[in-house]
């Protein structure tokens, strides 16, 4: 659930909203000072993309196109902030939750524990059936984060690099042979 929150909160979708944003933003503005520069000198709307002689008609397109958007935007966005509340919601439950099993299994610990320091010492429960030494809790969790977190190795790269050309070289010599 803290992945899925964590890549909600920061991943592409947020980064597509962000962008959807700015560009939303970017199109105002060029309306707007184009409307500014039409009142002053029509002449040199031609810098915002619009033709003098047409300027009326485009900006009725522009405006028409801002609207769309603009209404895309809030369609994305209400979707986007009502999934990342249900993962919000789902990750304060897995917290209650994993604070309630660890308080099962270790009583009497001391109450400074992380929450995913609490969540690796229920998960080795879970996986091995035993309960390890509060002493070793913060290098469990932190060996476990850096094993979720592990970056392939170069030979592990390569090989994996190498599987990929191989597989394109075998497809592109099938096809050639069709």
């Amino acid at each position: 659930a803290r992945r899925v929150y964590h890549d909600l909160a920061e991943g592409n979708w947020k980064k597509k909203i962000d962008s959807q944003q700015l560009k939303l933003r970017a199109l105002k503005n060029v309306i707007n000072k184009a409307y500014h520069v039409y009142q002053q000198e029509p002449k040199q709307v031609i810098q915002y993309g619009f033709y003098p002689g047409k300027f009326n008609e485009q900006l009725k397109e522009k405006i028409a196109q801002l609207k769309e958007m603009e209404k895309s935007f809030e369609n994305e966005l209400t979707k986007y902030e009502a999934v990342l509340k249900k993962a919000e919601l789902a990750l304060e439950v897995q917290k209650r939750l994993t604070e309630e099993e660890f308080r099962v299994l270790y009583p009497h610990a001391r109450a400074d524990f992380r929450i995913e320091e609490k969540y690796h010492a229920v998960q080795y429960f879970k996986d091995t059936g035993g309960v390890l030494p509060e002493s070793e809790i913060p290098a469990y969790e932190a060996k476990k984060e850096q094993e979720i977190h592990r970056m392939p190795t170069f030979a592990e790269q390569t090989r994996n690099m190498y599987q990929s050309l191989f597989v394109l070289n075998r497809t592109i010599q099938k096809q050639s042979k069709e």
